[in-house]
């Protein structure tokens, strides 16, 4: 769950350009950098490594 500065409840969360929902996967490119996220989420975290 994510809220807005007046403590709503915000049904989609903005990443640059983009607008996720809940249930939607958020990919993260190798060498983006440092990512900072802020607030209470419902999230599941997952890390993947590409066969060769």
């Amino acid at each position: 769950m994510v809220s807005d500065r007046h403590g709503s409840v915000l049904r989609s969360l903005h990443v640059g350009r983009t607008y996720l929902c809940k249930g939607e996967t958020l990919l993260i490119p190798d060498g983006t950098g440092m990512l900072e996220f802020k607030g209470e989420m419902d999230l599941f975290p997952a890390s993947y490594r590409n066969e060769k």
